[in-house]
């Protein structure tokens, strides 16, 4: 069996969370302490529980990553934006509703732009941009996979028959960041100066171990700048 990962990176040319409709309490928490703060936290160290994800804590370990990233840059950090996550989360479940992956909407014309799927959430920005990811949530990241049916579930086996272990929470936002910076278009969202407030949206596959295939990590990043924020 063959396992699959794909990042694309969409350039725009042209906050604080408000109403939590997806994100906790704890969650805003742990949004608002530092990036050394949170990777230093058990519950971003905890293994990803593949029958039970939690995919806020996938989301704000990607948006530390990348701020983090930022900081050894010498860059400002992102502030978290709500309008922004709400139209991460629309496209990815967008995606996984119509089968496609990739920054246009050919399915829904009302959404097909991330400018149009921002502004649809409330969100006005001068700029937008946007990083999405395709991942397994392991930590060997494997073309090839075994996999064996046992009990009514299905267990994934690299090519040695080795157990494949879920990532960390932490582990899986550094990873996709850095596959983001390996790139050149993700890189130059990650690290663009003028882009001031990010929103992430991950969604983890709650079907792992019903299916043979590899559970998916869908994760969107969405940027922007506000009118005004541009000096």
């Amino acid at each position: 069996m063959k396992g699959l990962f794909f990042i694309l990176a969409f350039l725009g040319s042209f906050g604080v969370f408000g109403e939590k409709k997806t994100f906790t309490d704890d969650d805003l928490n742990y949004l608002y302490i530092s990036p050394e703060e949170f990777f230093r936290l058990e519950e971003a160290n905890q293994s990803i529980n593949l029958y039970s994800p939690d995919n806020n804590m996938a989301s704000i370990s990607i948006f530390h990553a990348t701020n983090l990233l930022r900081q050894k840059r010498g860059l400002n950090p992102l502030k978290p934006n709500y309008e922004l996550h709400m139209a991460g989360l629309s496209h990815i479940e967008a995606m996984q509703r119509y089968g496609f992956f990739g920054h246009f909407n050919n399915y829904d014309t009302k959404n097909r732009t991330i400018r149009q799927r921002v502004e649809n959430q409330g969100g006005q920005f001068y700029i937008v941009a946007e990083n999405l990811a395709k991942v397994h949530p392991f930590q060997i990241k494997t073309k090839n996979y075994r996999y064996r049916y046992r009990n009514g579930n299905y267990f994934y086996y690299d090519m040695d028959n080795r157990p494949l272990q879920p990532m960390s929470y932490g582990q899986l936002g550094k990873s996709i960041v850095t596959d983001w910076y390996n790139s050149k278009g993700h890189r130059q969202n990650l690290l663009d100066p003028e882009l001031t407030y990010l929103g992430v949206a991950v969604e983890i596959s709650p079907s792992a171990y019903q299916q043979s295939s590899l559970p998916d990590v869908y994760a969107a990043q969405e940027f922007g700048t506000r009118y005004g924020d541009l000096r």
